[in-house]
């Protein structure tokens, strides 16, 4: 969900061909992939990368942001937004992005994300303001259905706090307009309440996914997430309502004991009826994990 491509704006070590990009996703068996690029994703990137892996595969467009806030390194906090292509379209997102000003630039004027600031003033300098971008996200599209913000927990960007009040609060604030948060196994269970102190603030539960941030060739598929669900962007949104149970973050699924003993994780018969008429069977074991 965090792959970026050769048209990256920064650190972008990649030395191949969209052709050669596409390859080595499909050699890694990545069926949903994230194409990331800072402030604005430029619709080449998908269209060519589209070209070379076909309808099979699943890519949503991820707009990697600054925010004008820090963390506790000093660093201005990442946000992600991915989009559902199938509900909108690279013309509406540059749109509404078109209205979210860019801070940090010497102009007089406001100046706004879009690709020609981003190419004038550069990625590496610019930042936005939190509740500017979400004020226009909420303004031109709905909520969950066209887009998903993603909070980054751990790394580089990451919103988690020091012991400053007002870290904290930029931290709750994140936590809580984030639908899925980009992070490590080992961020799992605080953000599904299971340990840490995140209950006392934040009842609602979030996935974490694990991501490679490939800037090179040879990074992507070095973390895998596997969700159970289509690849499609719908099939992402399934993270939303069963956040524990529909994610698993490692090189591949397990089925342990205690999984192998869970009847409820096959599917070993199968009878569809129409009007009390038997219109299909299926007497062979699928495995549904």
């Amino acid at each position: 969900m965090h792959l970026h491509t050769p048209e990256s704006f920064l650190a972008n070590e990649y030395n191949c061909s969209f052709e050669e990009l596409g390859k080595k996703i499909k050699d890694e068996n990545l069926k949903v992939v994230g194409v990331t690029n800072y402030f604005i994703v430029k619709e080449k990137e998908v269209t060519e990368l589209n070209n070379y892996l076909g309808s099979e595969y699943c890519i949503i467009p991820n707009f990697e942001f600054r925010i004008s806030d820090k963390n506790k390194n000093a660093e201005f906090i990442n946000i992600h937004v991915l989009f559902n292509l199938e509900t909108t379209s690279f013309s509406e997102i540059y749109k509404c992005l078109g209205r979210v000003e860019l801070n940090n630039v010497s102009e007089d004027r406001p100046q706004y994300c879009n690709i020609d600031n981003i190419n004038k003033y550069g990625a590496g300098t610019v930042t936005v303001s939190l509740d500017g971008l979400l004020k226009e996200l909420k303004a031109h599209f709905k909520e969950k259905q066209d887009y998903l913000v993603a909070g980054v927990c751990d790394g580089y960007g990451g919103f988690r706090p020091d012991r400053k009040k007002r870290n904290i609060n930029t931290a709750l604030k994140i936590d809580k307009e984030a639908h899925v948060i980009f992070g490590k196994f080992r961020n799992r269970n605080f953000f599904l309440n299971k340990e840490g102190d995140r209950s006392k603030d934040i009842k609602e539960l979030k996935s974490v996914i694990s991501c490679s941030d490939a800037h090179t060739i040879n990074e992507i598929g070095e973390n895998y997430t596997w969700i159970k669900a289509n690849p499609t962007f719908e099939g992402l949104k399934y993270l939303l309502y069963e956040p524990e149970d529909r994610i698993f973050i490692g090189s591949k699924p397990e089925l342990h004991t205690r999984v192998k003993n869970n009847q409820t994780r096959y599917i070993n018969k199968l009878r569809l009826y129409s009007n009390r008429r038997l219109v299909y069977k299926s007497d062979s074991f699928v495995k549904v994990f």
